[in-house]
């Protein structure tokens, strides 16, 4: 935390307000994080603190000579950065709405393939057909050169796919919120899963083996749904995916010495919060 206080006063002492130029709308947005960061370990004011930053961020763009590309990326940068300070809010609703509208303003440049895959799941099309499109992002899209942002366009809609994912998580509807992770490991074109996606719907099985109960058919066969997935992912080192996995082992043991050794193990990996998730 206090490292993050002293980015925050570093950013500040160097930004410009009085002639922004593109490094202060970098030294904003960064600040912006920081700010965002301090309200995940616990000091909440601090989301609208990060919020207000990235709307000067979005304001300030358009005033600043530099390529549009570059405004481009910065834009969709602070787009998805509202998103989440609103989902971390807890204003789930607005947030959802909020990365829908970049969604919509996006897809139109994708290739047709990743596209029609957007709309062969039911739960996002009806989504995107009673949301509307970021009409700044679409305005911003005719200026730059589409074969030189396609990479990061296809990059900032998958991470508007993963929130949108997660959103359902948090209102624990979990059968949605797998489908539009399953969905995001469709189209990522990285030659691997996408990890948040991956992890995310690791989550959501081991959500379901909970609700289905460990002592059912059901509920196992999610449980081991979730193992897979954690495993793989611990083996390159995830933290998170580690963590996951011996929950998953916890769940499933039925004696009191295994449960103990498992909790150890939990308890030897580095960084883990034993009052945590």
């Amino acid at each position: 935390f206090k490292y993050y206080k002293k980015a925050i006063v570093c950013l500040e002492e160097h930004i410009v307000y009085s002639n922004i130029d593109e490094i202060d709308l970098l030294l904003m947005l960064n600040k912006g994080k920081y700010f965002r960061n301090t309200a995940e370990v616990g000091r909440k004011s601090d989301y609208e603190r990060a919020l207000s930053i990235f709307m000067d961020v979005v304001n300030s763009i358009n005033n600043v000579n530099m390529s549009y590309e570059k405004k481009f990326h910065l834009l969709l940068d602070a787009k998805i950065n509202i998103g989440r300070v609103t989902r971390y809010s807890y204003k789930l609703e607005e947030a959802q709405e909020l990365f829908l509208s970049l969604v919509l303003a996006l897809e139109k440049y994708i290739k047709d393939d990743t596209k029609i895959k957007l709309y062969d799941c039911d739960i996002l099309k009806n989504l995107l057909n009673n949301a509307s499109s970021d009409k700044t992002v679409e305005e911003y899209y005719q200026n730059v050169d589409k074969n030189e942002v396609y990479e990061y366009v296809l990059e900032y809609l998958l991470q508007s796919l993963i929130h949108i994912g997660i959103i359902f998580r948090k209102k624990t509807d979990y059968i949605n919120a797998q489908t539009i992770f399953i969905l995001i490991n469709s189209i990522d074109e990285s030659k691997q899963d996408n990890i948040d996606a991956s992890n995310n719907l690791g989550v959501c099985y081991r959500k379901l083996g909970e609700i289905n109960g460990k002592k059912t058919e059901m509920g196992i066969n999610e449980y081991k749904k979730a193992k897979e997935i954690f495993a793989k992912l611990a083996e390159k080192g995830n933290k998170f995916a580690t963590i996951n996995l011996y929950k998953c082992e916890l769940a499933l043991i039925d004696t009191e010495n295994n449960f103990k050794k498992a909790i150890e193990k939990i308890k030897e990996i580095d960084g883990y919060n034993v009052n945590g998730r």
